[in-house]
């Protein structure tokens, strides 16, 4: 398992941003979706291994 950076941008225009433990970067953006909703803009970028 890995961590990603996610940022996700709503229909209202919020940013929200989360680093996110996750296998893939698909799981880790419907991680975030299911937090806020459906996004514009979806992008999970990995930043290193699980410890």
């Amino acid at each position: 398992m890995s961590f990603f950076k996610v940022t996700h941008i709503g229909p209202d225009l919020q940013r929200h941003q989360r680093t996110v433990p996750a296998a893939s970067t698909a799981q880790a953006q419907a991680w975030m979706e299911q937090l806020y909703g459906q996004a514009l803009a979806l992008a999970a970028v990995r930043v290193g291994p699980l410890p």
